[in-house]
């Protein structure tokens, strides 16, 4: 009787120990999942930082520039208007174009 509870514990003994070797290694794979999902969204948080950084510094100097742009242009608007007029007058366009024939 002995001999026979020994042969039928035995698969049973096998059969759990494998399932529960299987569902560790679930485990492991589902928290490691976890922990790579984290670290992207972690990743893609910071990067977002950063391009939104450098799109406030990029626009930040655009502004500076476009006002040295406009400040250099009311300085200077007597002279460009003298070229303009003069070229008007003379019958010339201000941009030379290329003849094409």
């Amino acid at each position: 009787m002995l001999y026979g509870t020994v042969i039928l514990g035995l698969p049973l003994f096998v059969v759990g120990a494998t399932f529960g070797q299987e569902y560790d290694r679930l485990m492991k794979d589902a928290k490691r999942r976890l922990e790579l999902q984290n670290s992207r969204e972690g990743r893609n948080a910071q990067m977002h930082q950063e391009k939104t950084a450098q799109f406030a510094k990029a626009t930040s100097n655009f502004i500076e520039e476009h006002a040295i742009f406009c400040e250099a242009i009311k300085e200077n608007a007597d002279l460009i208007w003298a070229s303009l007029t003069r070229s008007a007058a003379t019958g010339r366009r201000a941009s030379r174009r290329r003849s094409w024939s």
